[in-house]
C-alpha cells in the first residue's frame, strides 16, 4: 500500500474515529503488542494496523454493531427508500451518466459467485444510461475511468495483479463494492482497503449503515430481472445429472409456472454447517419422499475460482431453482445476512418461495410478506406446511407473488442503476473524498 499522503492519512483518521467498525478498546485488546510501540491504538491502526490488515472488532463487537444498526432499521430504511426514489427524478443524472466513465472490475480469478454480482451491477448501470463495462485487474481502463468500481475487494487486492492498484493513489479514486458478511475473515480483509477508498458500496444494508457518515457508503442490492434470468439459464451446464435425469421440457418454458406446477419441492445449495446438517438429518425420511435438489458439500479450503467448470454453477443452480417451490436460505453465521444469491437471485427472481432462518432485514423485502422466516428448529414444520397443506401452498404463492411485484416494480435495473449513479454524482460535491 505504501505510505498515505497527509490528506489520505487525515481521511483514514477521520473515518476511524467516526465509524462503529473501529473500536479503540477492542483494537487494544486484540493487539497487545501496541503497548510496546508507544503509539495510541488509533495511531497504530492508521500507521501499521491498516497496512497489516489487523482486526478492529472482537467477535462480539461485530454483533454489537449489527444490533445497534438493527435497532434503528425502520428509520434508516425509510430514509434509504426516500433517497432511492429521489434518484429516479434527479434532473442532472442523464447528463452525468453521459459525461462520466464507469468500469466495474472483478478479479479474473475471483470466486465464481462474484462474477454474477458484478454482471448485475453492470446491467443496472447500463439500463440507467451509463456506458459501463465489466473489466478485470489487467484492464488499463482502471487507470483512466472516472469511477472504477471494484467488486469483492477482499479478493481483488489480495490476488496477483498490478502493484499500482494496491497503492493509495488508486484506492483514493476507487469505489469498493463489499460482498462479505461482517463476522467473516473475508470482511476483515475487505475492511483493510475500505478505509482508504473513495467510497463504498455494500450488498448488505446494515454494513453500509454501520460505516456511518464518515464513509460515503451506499447499500446496493443488485437487480436480477427476466433478461438476466434467461441469459443465465442459457449458460447452464446441460451435462449436469439433474438435466440428464429429468425431461428437457422441465427446464424450457416461456412463462413462469405456479409453485404447485413445479417439478422440485425444495432447493438448497450451500456448504455444510452443523445447523444445516441437523435439519437435513432430522428430516431425511421426509425429504426422501419429496423431489429435492440439495447441492450440499464441505466448505473447500479456498474460494472456488472462476474457470470453465465453476462458471456453470450459478446458472445451473438458477435453472433448478426456477422450477422449485421452495428455495431454502439457511444462513452460515449466527447473525444472518439478507443474502443476494439465495434470496434475490435464486428465490425472488425465479418466482420461488423463500424460506429463511432469521435475517437482518432488507429495505425492499419483509419477512411474512415477501418470504417466510423462522428459527432453524422450526424450518421443517414450515416446509411441511407449504408442501403438504392447501393453506401453506396458497400462502407460499402469495409471498412469491408479492416478491415478484417488488422485483418488477421497484428493484428494477434502471432504478437501481439510477440510484448508484446518483450516489456517484454526489461524490463530486463532497469535500471529504478524493477524485
Amino acid at each position: 500500500m505504501g505510505r498515505p499522503s497527509r490528506a489520505e492519512r487525515e481521511r483514514i483518521i477521520r473515518r476511524t474515529r467516526l465509524t462503529s467498525l473501529f473500536n479503540l478498546d477492542d483494537y487494544a485488546t486484540l493487539h497487545k503488542d501496541i503497548a510496546r510501540t508507544g503509539l495510541t491504538p488509533l495511531a497504530h491502526f492508521t500507521d501499521i494496523g491498516l497496512r497489516e490488515g489487523r482486526e478492529t472488532l472482537r467477535p462480539h463487537g461485530a454483533a454489537r454493531v449489527l444490533h445497534e444498526v438493527r435497532q434503528r432499521h425502520d428509520q434508516d430504511a425509510a430514509a434509504f427508500l426516500d433517497a432511492f426514489e429521489a434518484a429516479q427524478s434527479d434532473p442532472g443524472l442523464d447528463a452525468f451518466a453521459a459525461a462520466r466513465t464507469v468500469v466495474v472490475a472483478v478479479h479474473s480469478h475471483a470466486n465464481y459467485y462474484m462474477h454474477p454480482i458484478a454482471g448485475a451491477l453492470v446491467h443496472a448501470l447500463r439500463a440507467a444510461g451509463c456506458d459501463c463495462h465489466l473489466v478485470d485487474e489487467r484492464d488499463p481502463a482502471l487507470a483512466t475511468a472516472d469511477f472504477p468500481i471494484i467488486v469483492a475487494p477482499h479478493e481483488f487486492f489480495s490476488m496477483p495483479g498490478p502493484a499500482r492498484l494496491r497503492h493509495y493513489g488508486f484506492l483514493s479514486r476507487a469505489i469498493l463494492f463489499n460482498t462479505e458478511q461482517m463476522p467473516s475473515k473475508w470482511f476483515a480483509e475487505a475492511q483493510r482497503w475500505m478505509f482508504s477508498a473513495r467510497a463504498v458500496l455494500d450488498v448488505s444494508f446494515q454494513t453500509a449503515q454501520a460505516l456511518g457518515d464518515a464513509f460515503p457508503a451506499l447499500h446496493v442490492l443488485p437487480p436480477f430481472d427476466d433478461s438476466q434470468l434467461e441469459a443465465s439459464h442459457a449458460a447452464h451446464d446441460p451435462s449436469h445429472p439433474i438435466f440428464q435425469a429429468n425431461a428437457k421440457p422441465l427446464f424450457d418454458w416461456a412463462d413462469r409456472r405456479p409453485l404447485t406446477a413445479r417439478a422440485f419441492d425444495l432447493f438448497f445449495a450451500g456448504f455444510r454447517t452443523p445447523e444445516r446438517s441437523r435439519l437435513f438429518t432430522r428430516n431425511a425420511a421426509y425429504l426422501a419422499d419429496k423431489h429435492c435438489f440439495l447441492a450440499y458439500s464441505t466448505l473447500p479450503g479456498e474460494p472456488i475460482r472462476m474457470n470453465a467448470e465453476s462458471r456453470a454453477i450459478f446458472p445451473t443452480n438458477l435453472s433448478v431453482a426456477r422450477n422449485s417451490r421452495i428455495v431454502l436460505a439457511m444462513h452460515r453465521y449466527a447473525v444472518g445476512y439478507f443474502e443476494w444469491e439465495r434470496m434475490v437471485a435464486q428465490g425472488f427472481a425465479t418466482g420461488a418461495c423463500v424460506l429463511a432462518t432469521p435475517s437482518l432485514p432488507s429495505p425492499f423485502f419483509k419477512a411474512g410478506v415477501h418470504y417466510f422466516e423462522t428459527i432453524s428448529r422450526n424450518l421443517d414444520k414450515l416446509i411441511r406446511w407449504i408442501l403438504d397443506t392447501e393453506e401453506g401452498a396458497r400462502a407460499a404463492q402469495a409471498a412469491a407473488d408479492e416478491a415478484r411485484r417488488v422485483m418488477v416494480g421497484q428493484l428494477t435495473a434502471p432504478r437501481v442503476g439510477r440510484h448508484v449513479l446518483s450516489f456517484l454524482k454526489s461524490l463530486e460535491t463532497r469535500s471529504d473524498v478524493g477524485s
